[in-house]
């Protein structure tokens, strides 16, 4: 499939059949499941020597998200029709980049779009301590070895540590319309799903089409990405109404006299 870069990303767009798989996919509002699965999407088709924070991740998956159904993104909310771009997405997203320091801790920062355990997560993303102005490197530890040491250092309040951290990621935000989405707290993931989904009925049925009409097997599902695809498709609608328009033109013209 077609690569394009994007700031330092190469990112690879989908072909048709994949994105068929990733709507599949969409059958479930499991928190864990849905963060796997923009995982996978974003580790299968960007690549770079960058270490990707949360928003790097969120501007690469809209991007994508734009290569398969474009930039618009048409939304329902409170019985009215509103129409975003990506771009306009973007704009108005507001997620804290810089590490975490505290009580002489160092943590990188969150890279995923829902933490179910906060606890857990700090110690996974531990970096360093400052012990005696002394600078321990934690990156190659286990989180085992982690737990271990935080768990043995004298009047160190982590259970502090959990809290100043929530206070912390509550200030990442995406604002569409007039709701603020939570970054980390999964609001993000249905969000995705939301603006990624689209119904799997109409694509059996543009399939059925493309195969009765062009003659398309599997291969080329997996070829050709939809966009490309809709091209074909628009062609097709394209002829079949100027055909029927020009049957209904050769008409008996029961007025003349």
């Amino acid at each position: 499939m077609n690569s394009y870069y994007f700031d330092d990303y190469k990112i690879t767009e989908l072909s048709y059949f994949e994105y068929k798989n990733l709507v599949k996919s969409f059958l479930t509002d499991d928190l864990q499941v849905l963060n796997k699965i923009f995982e996978k999407l974003y580790k299968d088709n960007v690549f770079t020597e960058k270490k990707p924070t949360a928003f790097d991740k969120l501007k690469c998956l809209l991007h994508i998200r734009s290569l398969i159904l474009g930039e618009d993104v048409d939304l329902i909310y409170n019985d009215k029709n509103y129409k975003l771009n990506t771009q306009h997405i973007i704009e108005n997203t507001h997620i804290e980049e810089r590490d975490l320091t505290s009580e002489n801790l160092a943590f990188k920062n969150f890279d995923t779009f829902f933490i179910s355990d906060l606890t857990n997560e700090l110690y996974k993303n531990l970096k360093s301590i400052n012990l005696n102005g002394k600078k321990i490197d934690f990156s190659n530890f286990t989180l085992n070895q982690k737990e271990e040491i935080l768990d043995n250092i004298p009047d160190l309040n982590f259970s502090q540590i959990v809290t100043d951290c929530g206070n912390y990621l509550t200030k990442s935000t995406i604002q569409v319309l007039d709701t603020k989405l939570s970054v980390y707290n999964g609001d993000v993931l249905y969000f995705l799903k939301n603006i990624f989904n689209t119904s799997l009925e109409n694509l059996y049925d543009f399939e059925y089409i493309l195969i009765k009409q062009l003659n398309l097997n599997t291969a080329d599902f997996k070829n050709y990405s939809f966009t490309e695809l809709k091209i074909f498709y628009n062609k097709i609608v394209k002829e079949f109404n100027a055909q029927k328009e020009s049957s209904s033109s050769t008409g008996i013209n029961l007025n003349q006299q």
